[in-house]
């Protein structure tokens, strides 16, 4: 097994374990997709998504 297939595995099962999550879903997805940390990602304000061009826009704080 290699390992990019096991980080995918797990991706999978983090994924699975939080489908009836929309919360905890949202929260994993920006944090693989991103690298955030969990308290920037917990601080994201209305203001800081950007709809019409799909911007997220991530504090460190």
């Amino acid at each position: 097994m290699q390992e990019k297939d096991f980080y995918q595995k797990e991706i999978n099962t983090l994924f699975e374990s939080s489908k009836n999550d929309d919360v905890l879903y949202l929260i994993y997805k920006i944090a693989l997709n991103t690298g955030a940390r969990l308290s920037s990602i917990l601080n994201i304000q209305k203001n800081d998504i950007d709809f019409t061009h799909e911007l997220l826009t991530i504090k460190d704080f």
